[in-house]
């Protein structure tokens, strides 16, 4: 079976992602108390197509892969991951209702 695109390119594909484009946590896997303006909870794409350095933390202005920065949150900032291990679904583009993951499902993968 072909492993399936990724979400990022996916959505950058359909022109819903740019360079530039701001990432949140999830409400649902924040710490009680947070609010997903937190710079420690958002993210600015900064490469459509590659995994490692793909995104730049608005809290420390350095480069992770989403991966590595939602490890990073859940070590040092309690962020859970209620949907188990599966980084596009904890996060959506700002002012989105719906994961990063789920809405790249709606296009062909």
């Amino acid at each position: 079976m072909a492993r399936r695109a990724e979400c990022i390119p996916t959505l950058a594909d359909q022109n819903l992602i740019q360079v530039g484009t701001v990432l949140e946590v999830m409400p649902d896997a924040l710490p009680p108390g947070a609010v997903v303006a937190d710079p420690r909870f958002r993210a600015r794409v900064v490469s459509l197509r590659g995994r490692q350095e793909s995104v730049e933390w608005e809290f420390d202005g350095q480069r992770y892969s989403l991966t590595e920065l939602t490890n990073i949150l859940a070590d040092r900032f309690g962020v859970t991951w209620p949907w188990g291990y599966y980084t596009f679904r904890d996060w959506r583009r700002v002012g989105q209702n719906v994961s990063l993951w789920d809405e790249a499902e709606q296009f062909p993968r």
